[in-house]
């Protein structure tokens, strides 16, 4: 139903875009507009494929999803929330950013690993972690067309400098087109990288749980390193020229993302050892 609701709630105010600025949604408005109706109705889609749904796998794996799901609205909320509202600077907009990164890497590849965990299957481990990212993606989405709707000279206060350097008399343009294209790459590129650490979580897990002990904590290990070593980079970013960034951002989500992805299935895995009676 909250996902429903979020779907109906986003396609409203996308037609009260439209009515309210025909203007921005022709030329570039145009494509993110159609991209937007497309990523609707693929969470469309699949909410009607999980409602007909009577395996009872599956609705483990929604369980599963929705639990970290939750996790991950709370995160995008808190940080649309400080990114328009609260004036951070350049380091507090760094440590924003990269932690919504971090946040999304662990909570898609804990939905895949805790689904995979009760289902022994990597599909299912995969629908977990798009289940998970579509909650999270609908929330934000809502919030961010929300703030166009009823927070519009706040919204065009933030881009008065983009507006000027685009030469464009109404700037209330240029921030519906700035919601459309953040709104279309947020819901389509959330389910594939979904796809991605779902099935990471769950290929994880599936194998950590026959090593040793002590191969699990050196695996432990070498995660730590790779985590300190994408926060290092991207933290490094906001110091360097623009054409000097790309290859450390490349290399900072990179390796966040492998470090955070299999997290949740590593630490599971030590707990489960722990807890059993052959190691005590």
């Amino acid at each position: 139903i909250g996902v429903l609701t979020g779907l109906t709630s986003i396609s409203l105010m996308l037609v009260y875009f439209i009515i309210a600025s025909p203007k921005s949604i022709l030329g570039p408005g145009l494509n993110s507009t159609v991209l937007t109706v497309m990523g609707l109705l693929i969470y469309l889609g699949i909410l009607i494929w999980v409602w007909c749904s009577k395996n009872g796998s599956v609705q483990i794996s929604i369980v599963q999803g929705t639990r970290f799901g939750l996790a991950l609205i709370c995160g995008a909320l808190v940080n649309m929330s400080l990114e328009h509202f609260v004036a951070t600077g350049p380091v507090g907009s760094t440590i924003r950013g990269v932690g919504m990164w971090a946040l999304m890497f662990l909570l898609l590849g804990a939905a895949g690993s805790a689904a995979y965990q009760r289902t022994a299957s990597l599909r299912l481990s995969t629908l977990a972690s798009i289940w998970c990212a579509m909650l999270g993606m609908v929330a934000t989405v809502a919030f961010g067309f929300a703030l166009p709707v009823f927070l519009m000279p706040h919204m065009q206060t933030i881009l008065v400098g983009a507006s000027s350097q685009n030469g464009m008399m109404d700037s209330g343009i240029l921030v519906i087109r700035n919601t459309l294209e953040s709104g279309a790459l947020h819901l389509l590129l959330a389910p594939l990288l979904a796809s991605f650490f779902g099935a990471m979580g769950g290929f994880a897990y599936s194998h950590l749980t026959s090593l040793h002990h002590r191969d699990v904590l050196k695996i432990g290990a070498v995660e730590v390193f790779l985590l300190l070593t994408g926060i290092t980079s991207l933290c490094l970013v906001s110091t360097l020229a623009r054409p000097e960034r790309p290859p450390f951002v490349l290399m900072g989500l990179v390796t966040l993302g492998v470090s955070l992805g299999c997290a949740y299935p590593i630490f599971t895995t030590i707990r489960n050892i722990r807890q059993s009676p052959s190691h005590q």
